[in-house]
C-alpha cells in the first residue's frame, strides 16, 4: 500500500469512544468471568462461562461455582441440565469426544448463551431454506440432522453468527465439523449429496459419487457440501479445530469469532466478549486477558503473536477483516485498546515510504 493509502486506513478507524471496555468482565466476584448485561437485556440467557478451570452455571447462584466437576454436582439453576445435555452430546456423540469448553488451554474465557427469541427465528429462517449444490431439495435444518447422526455435528461459524445478532439477512454458511475432514466427505457419499475437499497432497484416485478433490500444497481440512450455483446459498466448513477451537492469536477478530449450534439453539462465544462487541458494532482483536490494558509488556507481547498471524506479509487477512468492519454498511468502531495498538502500527507504517503496509509491519 502506498502511503495515502495508509493515511485512509487510519483516518477510517474510529475509536469506541465513550464505550467502557472493562464492563465486559465482571468486577463483582473474585473470578473473572464474562458479563454483558447488553446481551441479556436482549433475551440472550447465560448458560456457562469459564475463567481457566472454574466454571460458573447460570445466574452464579449458589452451588453454580467452581470446577465444571463441581457445579455439575451442586447447581440446582435450570442452565445446568441444558449444560450437561450439550456436554454428553459433544463428549459422546461426535467423533472428537470433547465440548466447547473442555480442552485444556483452549477457549477459557468461553461464555455460552441461550439464543435470543429473535436470533432463533433468524436462524430458523435460515435452516429452513434448501441448501444450495443438492439436487435434491434437502434443507439446512436435514443437513445438520445428518451430519449429527453420523458423529459429525457442526455449528455455523463466523459471520452469518454475527449478522444474525445483528439481525442482517446473511445465507454464508461456514461451520465448523467435529469431526475429521475423512468423516464429512465420508457423509457426503453415504448421503449421495457429492460435494469438494481440498487435500493436502496428492488426491485420491478412486473417488465417486460427485466427491471432487483439490490438491493444495498446505493442510486443509475445508470441504464444501455439494456443488453450489451460488456458493453464498451453500454449506461449506473446516474442522472444529480450525475455528472453534483455535488459539486466539490465529483468530480475527472477537465479532468474528462466534459459533451457533442448532441442535441446541445456543450461541458459543469463545473468546467471552464476541456477542458483546457485536451488539455494540465493536472492533477488539482476540485477546486472551479479555480486555487487554495498552501498555503493559503482556499485552504487547501477546499483540505481536496475534499480529504476526495475517496481519503482515502478503497475506494480511485480519486487516482486510478489519476494513470491511469499520467501513459501511457494518460502521464498526474499533475499540479502545485494539485502537491504540493497531493504529500504533498503521502509523510506524506511514515513516516507512519505500515499503508496503505489510513490509512495514513485518519490520515493526
Amino acid at each position: 500500500m502506498t502511503r495515502p493509502a495508509n493515511w485512509a486506513i487510519l483516518l477510517l478507524l474510529r475509536s469506541c469512544v465513550g464505550m467502557r471496555d472493562e464492563g465486559k468482565r465482571s468486577k463483582t466476584r473474585a473470578r473473572n468471568f464474562a458479563s454483558c448485561p447488553e446481551a441479556e437485556a436482549r433475551g440472550y440467557q447465560p448458560l456457562l462461562k469459564r475463567d481457566g478451570e472454574f466454571f460458573l452455571l447460570g445466574d452464579g447462584s449458589p452451588g453454580c461455582e467452581g470446577t465444571f466437576e463441581q457445579v455439575l454436582q451442586s447447581c440446582s439453576h435450570e442452565a445446568k441440565d441444558t449444560v450437561k445435555d450439550m456436554d454428553d452430546f459433544y463428549k459422546q456423540q461426535t467423533v472428537f469426544g470433547v465440548s466447547p469448553w473442555s480442552v485444556g488451554e483452549l477457549n477459557q474465557n468461553i461464555v455460552v448463551y441461550g439464543a435470543s427469541p429473535d436470533m432463533k427465528t433468524h436462524m430458523g429462517n435460515i435452516f429452513v431454506k434448501p441448501v444450495n449444490g443438492i439436487e435434491e431439495t434437502i434443507s439446512f435444518t436435514e443437513v445438520f440432522s445428518a451430519f449429527a447422526e453420523e458423529g459429525c455435528p457442526a455449528v455455523v461459524w463466523g459471520g452469518e453468527v454475527r449478522d444474525a445478532a445483528m439481525d442482517i439477512s446473511s445465507m454464508d454458511t461456514d461451520v465448523g465439523w467435529f469431526c475429521p475432514q475423512a468423516a464429512v466427505v465420508q457423509v457426503l457419499k453415504n448421503r449421495g449429496w457429492g460435494g469438494m475437499f481440498k487435500y493436502h497432497g496428492a488426491c485420491p484416485t478412486d473417488l465417486t459419487g460427485g466427491i471432487q478433490c483439490v490438491s493444495k500444497s498446505a493442510p486443509s481440512t475445508y470441504v464444501q457440501v455439494g456443488h453450489p450455483t451460488n456458493s453464498d446459498e451453500g454449506f461449506e466448513g473446516k474442522s472444529a479445530y480450525e475455528n472453534m477451537f483455535s488459539p486466539d492469536d490465529i483468530r480475527e477478530f472477537t465479532t468474528n469469532a462466534m459459533g451457533y449450534d442448532p441442535k441446541f439453539n445456543v450461541v458459543l462465544d469463545p473468546t467471552g466478549t464476541g456477542l458483546c462487541d457485536t451488539l455494540e458494532k465493536k472492533v477488539s482483536y482476540a485477546s486472551k486477558q479479555g480486555v487487554p490494558q495498552v501498555g503493559t509488556q503482556e499485552t504487547l507481547e501477546e499483540f505481536q503473536e496475534w499480529k504476526a498471524d495475517g496481519m503482515i506479509g502478503t497475506g494480511a487477512g485480519k486487516m482486510i477483516r478489519l476494513l470491511k468492519l469499520v467501513i459501511p454498511p457494518k460502521s464498526f468502531c474499533v475499540s479502545w485498546p485494539t485502537f491504540a495498538l493497531v493504529g500504533r502500527d498503521i502509523f510506524k507504517s506511514l515513516f516507512y515510504p519505500s515499503r508496503t503496509f505489510g513490509e512495514g509491519l513485518t519490520a515493526l
